[in-house]
């Protein structure tokens, strides 16, 4: 009986590993480093213009808004008005019960008459020296008194007129023809909104980049695929103690009327251009108090750089600090590196640093 060939086999079973290598090539030391990188994405640092950008919330008011009321308890006699209606400066509103009034001015205006025709004769007689001049002193008395009385016939006349004191629109109408008002009763209301302000509330750290005349532009909700243009007309010596805010008034042209007053209003102000760096937000790595960010050196080693942040606008933050243009920072990928790592850096031309 023979005995297997054992030879054969071994060498047999050397050669069909021999040809597996072969056909398998055992990876290179090279590449084996790289598939232990870890990959991440990031951003190139570099300068570019940048200006601050200011928003904030505000209400619209009428350039010139009051309440129409009364000066005077009296009966309504008409009404000169309509609702809603533009009307001229100095145009007749309102005509209280004014009849007794009228009189009373009648009745001064006939008197101050009598007191010129006496002072004149008075004075004939004087310079005939038929009277005392004492007697024309006394004369002059009356007379002054004559014309103190026909004013006031005259301002309590106007008090049962109520006029337009500026170009505007009519509100809502309160009374009817009849109504008896007291002072304060409103009787309707009229604003000039050809221009309209809004009041906005800046944080007061934005100072330095706030003026009057600066251009503004504002937003809102009624209209929006609508910007308005606006300029700063004001803004308040005094900042809010409470909120560190100082108040910003914004004049904007209306003469379309599409804005009314009380309407919500959006700011946007564009500070001082300047060169800056920029990184997306979610570069930026806080610590209580302190930021940080994670640079990629040239050997593809993570470093833990401490930075100093500036403003913020629309997913973007500004680097006062801590870099340098052309330095290597990660964007995705932050946790699963630690400072030391060894990474694969790919630029993330989604979240690039231009805005």
């Amino acid at each position: 009986m023979n005995k297997p060939n054992h030879f054969f086999s071994h060498t047999a079973l050397i050669s069909l590993l021999i040809g597996l290598l072969i056909s398998y090539p055992v990876p290179a030391a090279a590449e084996v480093a790289a598939e232990q990188l870890t990959p991440v994405r990031g951003v190139i640092v570099e300068q570019m213009r940048f200006a601050d950008e200011i928003e904030a919330v505000g209400t619209a008011y009428a350039n010139e808004a009051i309440e129409v009321t009364s000066l005077v308890t009296e009966k309504i006699q008409s009404i000169e008005f309509d609702e809603g209606q533009p009307v001229k400066a100095g145009a007749l509103l309102v005509i209280l019960n004014n009849q007794a009034e009228k009189a009373q001015l009648m009745r001064a205006q006939a008197d101050l008459r009598e007191q010129e025709r006496e002072l004149k004769r008075i004075s004939e007689l004087v310079r005939r020296g038929a009277v005392s001049s004492s007697q024309l002193d006394e004369q002059q008395t009356m007379l002054e008194i004559s014309r103190a009385n026909l004013l006031a016939a005259q301002a309590a006349l106007a008090d049962r007129t109520i006029d337009a004191p500026f170009d505007g629109v009519t509100g809502v109408r309160n009374v009817s023809v009849g109504s008896l008002v007291e002072p304060g009763d409103i009787i309707t209301t009229l604003d000039d909104i050809t221009t309209v302000k809004a009041d906005f509330l800046i944080p007061a750290l934005y100072s330095s980049v706030l003026s009057v005349g600066q251009a503004a532009v504002l937003t809102m909700d009624a209209y929006p695929d609508d910007a308005f243009k606006g300029v700063v007309s004001v803004i308040n010596p005094r900042a809010d103690v409470d909120s560190r805010a100082v108040l910003v008034r914004v004049k904007v042209d209306n003469q379309a009327r599409r804005v009314k007053p009380g309407m919500m209003m959006r700011l946007v102000l564009s500070g001082q251009p300047r060169q800056a760096i920029l990184l997306p937000e979610i570069a930026v790595i806080q610590e209580r108090d302190k930021h940080y960010v994670m640079v990629v050196d040239e050997a593809g080693t993570v470093l833990k750089q401490l930075v100093k942040i500036g403003s913020r606008v629309r997913g973007r933050v500004e680097i006062k600090e801590g870099l340098t243009a052309g330095q290597r920072v990660v964007t995705h990928g932050l946790m699963r590196i630690f400072p030391g790592a060894k990474v694969n850096f790919e630029t993330d031309a989604s979240s690039g640093s231009a805005l």
